[in-house]
């Protein structure tokens, strides 16, 4: 098992106030930014992609135990409201109880792929998503080891700006003929 850093969490995470939404409309916003921000980070400082929403409430980054302070559930959803509503995170199931945290956006992962492309001759070439997220080959890349998701979403990015064409397969099982005994 791989054992982790412990995560050098900002100023304001040791603020009592943080921890509950203020409400006062412009505090909100920017507490909500630092909210985003905060969740953004720690995944990728852990390189946690995808987050149950229970394990998410439930850690650290909600719980501070040195202040005896946590967000409410009630606080939490407005977080995490905010983070899907701004692109910063996107539900990944359709029970909508786990999300994918983006540290960079789609575009930025879009435009690394496009450049890598560029870089390694591989215009004009047929390259699975799959492929991209995990060949060894691309381990100094921002998009290596990222969940095929984002892949497939920078790709999709890519086909709207006209500087790729994605493929989609649809397996079919054939079955085997049954044959008279």
């Amino acid at each position: 098992m791989q054992k982790t850093l412990p995560y050098n969490f900002p100023e304001y995470y040791n603020w009592p106030c943080f921890f509950t939404i203020q409400l006062n409309k412009e505090t909100k916003q920017t507490q909500l930014k630092l909210w985003e921000e905060l969740i953004s980070k720690y995944s990728e400082a852990k390189k946690i992609h995808t987050w149950g929403v229970t394990e998410l409430f439930s850690s650290e980054l909600c719980h501070n135990k040195e202040l005896s302070r946590r967000l409410t559930r009630s606080d939490f959803d407005a977080v995490l409201d905010y983070m899907l509503k701004s692109g910063a995170a996107a539900y990944s199931t359709s029970a909508k109880d786990k999300i994918t945290v983006y540290y960079k956006t789609v575009k930025d992962y879009a435009d690394a792929i496009y450049k890598w492309a560029l870089e390694t001759g591989r215009m004009n070439s047929v390259e699975s998503i799959v492929d991209i997220a995990t060949s060894s080959e691309n381990n100094t890349e921002i998009f290596y080891k990222v969940p095929v998701e984002i892949i497939k979403s920078a790709c999709e990015e890519l086909q709207k700006q006209r500087k790729a064409e994605v493929f989609y397969l649809s397996l079919i099982h054939i079955s085997e003929p049954t044959r008279p005994y």
